[in-house]
């Protein structure tokens, strides 16, 4: 018979926290690095398993736990937790062990989620929001790159090319002594690096790796952004950090599109910051209001609770839960409701 502790440490592998969830959708048992995961001092055994996600995140899980039969396997996929980060996570139904689903958690692009890209050499946008959460500092750079002609270019190449060409662009950014270097999308890139030696030098890299191609040019915006946080703690500089490069790899701009990429990422900061600050100083005062929804019995017509909705002055509530939720606020809310 296998060692018990064993299969512990084959789990631990490719994990950092497990837990066992029974049926009814309560975690039975729970052990590992909690801290990465969970508040402090927060014990799940016992409770829902729904406490550890974000509520419609916790809908996602149920969803998938109650759906897997005997052998099953799901994930890993991403899901927010309760305190805001996320979390790679994987289940798995184990024929032995009755009805009950072990999960296991582990921290984006480290394990179970893809952090290279295979075209580039560089780490995927989760791979390289994992490294930069890890490695950044106040004396960082962040070079952010975007190639607006690369997908039409790739996509008129034979793979061959492609993939040659994207090789290319990948050394170029693994050569200026980068902490991290990513590809967040199909034409943008990402660099953390003490220092790149300017707009000029990093753009000639790009366009002297377009050259050995032979594929022709492209148009090369770029901006570099100190990584130093304006009022705000590492921890939050890092969160704000995640939100924006999110929005820069999607193309979610909040102004005129054709405007410099550098612009675009210093008022997304800008605005990231002030939110963050506005929202840390709106949850402190509870400066926010309630509204009772009545939940009504179809049957009898009565009243059986009540629901809880929150209210800004702003009136912008999705919004706001939004940038609470990605700013990772979202404890702080629950309590201050």
């Amino acid at each position: 018979m296998i060692d018990p502790a064993r299969l512990l440490g084959f789990a631990f592998a490719n994990a950092d926290y497990l837990f066992e969830v029974d049926p009814k959708g309560t975690v039975v048992f729970a052990t590992g690095a909690s801290s990465n995961f969970l508040k402090s001092g927060y014990d799940p055994v016992g409770k829902p398993a729904a406490r550890l996600f974000m509520t419609t995140e916790a809908i996602k899980f149920a969803t998938l736990s109650r759906a897997l039969a005997k052998g099953d396997r799901a994930g890993p996929f991403q899901l927010k937790l309760a305190g805001g980060t996320e979390a790679a996570v994987s289940l798995f139904r184990l024929p032995q062990n009755g009805e009950q689903v072990s999960c296991t958690l582990s921290k984006p692009g480290m394990r179970g989620i893809a952090a290279t890209d295979t075209a580039t050499g560089l780490s995927t946008r989760e791979g390289f929001l994992a490294a930069a959460a890890q490695v950044a500092s106040d004396d960082d750079t962040l070079a952010l790159v975007q190639l607006p002609g690369l997908p039409d270019m790739c996509d008129g190449l034979g793979e061959e090319d492609a993939n040659r060409l994207l090789g290319r662009i990948g050394d170029a950014f693994s050569k200026i002594g980068a902490k991290a270097a990513g590809r967040l999308s199909r034409s943008s890139f990402g660099v953390i690096a003490e220092a790149v030696g300017g707009p000029a030098a990093l753009a000639k890299k790009i366009r002297a790796a377009l050259k050995e191609s032979g594929a022709g040019t492209l148009d090369v915006e770029q901006a570099l952004i100190a990584l130093k946080g304006r009022g705000i703690s590492n921890a939050q500089r890092e969160l704000v950090l995640r939100h924006v490069i999110d929005k820069f790899a999607a193309g979610r701009w909040s102004c005129d599109q054709t405007s410099d990429v550098g612009a675009h990422f210093a008022q997304m900061m800008e605005e990231a910051e002030t939110s963050l600050r506005r929202l840390t100083e709106t949850v402190a005062d509870g400066a926010f209001g309630i509204a009772y929804q009545p939940i009504v019995e179809l049957a009898g017509g009565q009243t059986s609770h009540f629901e809880a909705l929150a209210r800004f002055a702003d009136g912008a509530t999705a919004e706001t839960i939004d940038m609470i939720e990605a700013l990772g606020v979202a404890d702080a809310f629950d309590l201050a409701v």
